[in-house]
């Protein structure tokens, strides 16, 4: 597919495109069946944190959940996995124990260790995070809330609500805050050539609809997880958002038009790869919010970013955590 990359593209090009990513019907998130699950407590060095958490979800299909993320001052983080308790419960136990001897061999120590294990039903599943899960106040006005909080009580708020599903992105995550105050400055800001918006790996959506609430039109989200997607178009239908954004299965290699606001909260080596692609869809004047990596990390992407012709405008950091901020 031929980028455009002489202008920005009316709203009706950047949808037009999508037919050659694989788009999902909207319907109720993908959730566990009537079996029971093992719950695994795990901590992981950090530098091993995000390999491993890709490992997992590659394992077992489902996201992770982050129970506290490693530091400068704590190099562990712990994490909360799932497997489900079919015939290849065994067989998946025993790669995920592997791959944490794997680590300390690798570290010469022992910080990457099982700490617990459980079982849990699949109706518990639901009820298993929101316990975790409560409003998040991002920059001026925008707010993140559970499904179970109504908007109607925040008239002052302009209010997301978002239902994670298995998907990531409830907006407590140091990265995810990150953006949501980045996008928030920069598109009530002046200087935006436009409000188009791209949202390169959108999880749960909550990047591309908190940029809808705050007025960009057209907004896309992609994301290579069909779960994500399904989680996505479940929280535009719950933010009266579907005609406002758009969400479909696929990397931005196949993302039509281009875009003034362009957003990527990605791993360390998915930024850096992707860098010349992501300059690629970003309008001329435009905005490019990158986050997903570690304060000791940011250099490398800047290299990369710097390399593929954009400029960085601002770095801001946030418990060890950052998020840059370039134009093209």
């Amino acid at each position: 597919m031929d980028f455009q990359m002489n202008k920005l593209a009316e709203p009706d090009d950047h949808i037009s495109g999508l037919t050659n990513l694989t788009t999902v019907s909207e319907q109720t998130p993908g959730q566990p069946g009537e079996d029971k699950w093992r719950v695994l407590e795990l901590i992981v060095p950090q530098e091993y944190f995000d390999d491993f958490s890709d490992f997992v979800i590659g394992l077992t299909g489902l996201g992770v959940e982050v129970i506290t993320e490693p530091t400068p001052d704590q190099p562990t983080g712990r994490i909360r996995a799932y497997l489900l308790l079919n015939d290849e419960a065994d067989k998946n136990m025993d790669l995920l124990t592997h791959r944490l001897s794997a680590i300390n061999r690798a570290t010469a120590g022992d910080g990457a260790q099982l700490m617990g294990a459980s079982e849990m039903d699949a109706e518990n599943w639901a009820e298993n995070w929101k316990q975790y899960f409560t409003p998040v106040i991002a920059a001026g006005d925008l707010t993140i809330v559970p499904p179970w909080v109504d908007p109607e009580t925040m008239p002052d708020r302009r209010v997301v609500t978002i239902n994670p599903g298995m998907a990531f992105g409830t907006g407590h995550h140091y990265t995810t805050h990150l953006c949501l105050d980045a996008l928030g400055e920069i598109l009530v800001g002046p200087d935006l050539p436009g409000r188009a918006v791209l949202d390169v790996g959108c999880g749960t959506g909550i990047l591309a609809l908190s940029a809808a609430r705050l007025g960009g039109r057209p907004c896309l989200g992609v994301d290579l997880d069909p779960l994500a997607i399904e989680a996505a178009m479940e929280n535009a239908t719950l933010n009266k958002l579907s005609d406002a954004v758009t969400f479909a299965q696929g990397g931005p290699e196949k993302v039509p038009g281009i875009y003034d606001l362009v957003l990527a909260n990605l791993f360390l080596n998915e930024l850096v790869r992707l860098a010349g692609m992501l300059v690629g869809l970003t309008n001329p004047g435009g905005r490019m919010v990158l986050s997903g990596l570690l304060e000791e990390q940011v250099t490398e992407v800047i290299t990369a970013m710097e390399a593929a012709q954009a400029t960085l405008l601002d770095s801001r950091f946030l418990e060890g955590w950052a998020c840059l901020i370039f134009t093209r």
